[in-house]
């Protein structure tokens, strides 16, 4: 439906205007002729305009900030970075943690998935605490110590908290990728005189490529369809944040006329069309090379430990320096937010105190309708997660039908389709919808409305939403289970008489209940924190969630906002660990694919 509103004239009629007017629009495109001049022909130009350096009033500013190409490449822009870094630090951490064997290995491998304990927003907030331009760093380090304040804004800004947030992501499918590696490969190698840099990029590599394809694309397409990040540093003065494909969407609905024929703007709707597009394109590529996976798993069951020696000192000289800046970048962001949410006060030194979560809390103020409304959209629709995503997984696992790997591809397919297209679809399709008041035919006063009109009562819409795009993370999960579980218990039930239904119930369902909780966790664990198509279904504040008031209202408290974040946080922490406990660090169910 938003595709057909790309085509669709005011008149009702369809051609390609709006798509002739996107492309030629420097607003979305810079000119070819100048990009090709100023970063092949004139390179030191592109160079200085992302890396700058000021004198503001007797201070020496030092800024990153990045360019405005349009609209469109800012986002390609900020999406292709976002994976090189992430690339670049989720393999090297992988490739360390499973080849090597160390003292606090179990430590480090805990840390490393901190960067995915950040709820929307969160990371946008505490990195402008930190390394804004009145931010902690600058205001009570580099100025008064170096005279000095060191600025990321603008796409580098985005990029740089996207990518440290991402990385652990291509870890996770790196690290599983690198485990399945049958050992005996990498030994025959070696005793063909294979070692080194050698050994990692002809062997290891290669048979680890599915996982660094699935954690590449997967990095590329979130980053792409992110929209927390951009609301955060938009609603900071910051106009290049402002210049990316989803902050550009989210605004323009403000332009949005449920009586036009185009209910959706026409530009909106062909920017929509694009995004889909990419992130399609990035999701057949993963399907693609996550089927490959197999063949690397030639050596499951060997007898056996695989040996991993220990780091030379000069492999702990560089690793351990590394990580820590690694870690400490990745959790910049959780310790600004932390800093707003505890410190009372606007000025250095902090006022420490729980104000800012008494007033999340206290039934004088708003906050906690939100939090009722994100709890009670969450619940439902992990129920209908877990149902039928207990269905779908049993039916992969157990059920042989004609097109079960285009049934496979539809179950995962929502991952790689952004919220805010999904959210535009709902719009097109279902605004001036039918509307029944139900709970009137009983004589019951209730804002309950049966309709699928965002315009009127979004609620249905969203629980539906949130069921669709998290339903993934509980079928790889639930799946994993049922592989784990030998068939032969199933066909023992039959042999003894019980019905197919009899069995699932008294043998299946038992069995990986295990996982069914932790993908049911794992659901509501990225349920409570959908940002987009809850920031593009909902018109009326009464239906709003923790996430839809963190996203309108970016200029109200942010220490009230930040303690949002660390109850978020809090809920995410404990669900993921308990998870990962329970699925033993399973990475198909934590990514969906």
């Amino acid at each position: 439906m938003v595709i057909m509103s790309a085509f669709r004239n005011d008149d009702g009629s369809f051609n390609f205007v709006f798509w002739d007017r996107t492309f030629s629009s420097t607003l979305f495109i810079e000119d070819p002729g100048r990009l090709f001049n100023k970063y092949i022909l004139n390179p030191k130009v592109a160079w200085n305009e992302w890396f700058s350096k000021d004198e503001v009033l007797g201070e020496t500013w030092y800024i990153i900030e990045g360019v405005d190409h349009g609209i469109i490449l800012n986002s390609i822009i900020i999406a292709v970075f976002t994976t090189i870094i992430s690339l670049i630090i989720g393999i090297s951490l992988a490739l360390f943690m499973a080849k090597r064997d160390f003292r606090g290995k179990q430590l480090v491998s805990m840390l490393i998935l901190i960067p995915l304990i950040i709820p929307p927003f969160v990371g946008g907030m505490g990195f402008w605490q930190m390394f804004g331009q009145t931010g902690l760093i600058n205001t009570e380090i580099l100025m008064p110590y170096f005279g000095v304040r060191f600025i990321i804004k603008g796409l580098a800004a985005i990029i740089f908290v996207e990518a440290f947030h991402y990385y652990t992501l291509v870890y996770l499918n790196v690290y599983s990728s690198l485990s399945n590696i049958d050992p005996s490969l990498e030994e025959q190698a070696k005793n063909m005189g294979a070692k080194g840099f050698t050994l990692m990029r002809t062997v290891t590599l290669p048979l680890a490529m599915p996982g660094i394809a699935a954690g590449g694309i997967l990095t590329f397409i979130l980053a792409i369809e992110d929209l927390g990040t951009p609301i955060v540093f938009a609603a900071r003065g910051d106009n290049q944040a402002k210049k990316t494909m989803t902050y550009y969407i989210f605004s323009n609905l403000t332009n949005t006329n449920p009586n036009s024929v185009n209910i959706v703007p026409p530009i909106t709707a062909v920017i929509s069309s694009i995004l889909l597009f990419i992130a399609i394109l990035g999701f057949i590529f993963i399907r693609k090379y996550v089927s490959m996976r197999s063949y690397s798993m030639l050596g499951k069951g060997r007898a056996g430990k695989v040996s991993r020696p220990r780091p030379s000192r000069l492999e702990y000289f560089i690793f351990y320096p590394t990580f820590l800046i690694i870690f400490l970048l990745s959790v910049i962001s959780h310790i600004g937010v932390l800093y707003l949410a505890f410190n009372t006060t606007t000025t250095f030194p902090p006022d420490w105190g729980s104000e800012n979560f008494d007033y999340v809390f206290s039934s004088t103020h708003d906050v906690v309708p939100f939090i009722i409304n994100t709890i009670q959209y969450s619940l439902i629709s992990l129920v209908v997660v877990l149902i039928f995503g207990t269905m779908a997984a049993y039916a992969i696992s157990r059920v042989e039908f004609k097109g079960k790997a285009l049934f496979d591809t539809l179950i995962t397919i929502p991952i790689a389709i952004p919220g805010v297209v999904v959210g535009l679809g709902y719009i097109v399709l279902f605004s001036d919808s039918f509307n029944y008041n139900v709970m009137a035919w009983f004589g019951v006063e209730s804002d309950f409305r049966f309709t699928f009109d965002p315009f009127i009562y979004p609620v249905l819409l969203l629980i539906a939403s949130y069921a669709v795009r998290k339903f993934p993370f509980a079928v790889r999960s639930i799946f994993a289970g049922l592989q784990q579980t030998s068939v032969a218990l199933e066909e023992a039930s039959y042999n003894l008489g019980a019905s197919r239904s009899k069995t699932i119930k008294s043998i299946t369902l038992p069995l990986i209940s295990l996982n069914i909780a932790a993908g049911g966790l794992i659901a509501l664990v990225y349920t409570l924190a959908e940002v987009s198509t809850t920031l593009i279904i909902v018109f009326q504040a009464k239906y709003g969630t923790i996430t839809w008031t963190m996203g309108t209202q970016q200029t109200s408290r942010l220490g009230v906002f930040a303690a949002l974040g660390v109850l978020l946080m809090a809920v995410q922490i404990i669900s993921l660990v308990i998870s990962n406990l329970l699925l033993k660090n399973r990475t198909e169910a934590m990514t969906g694919i």
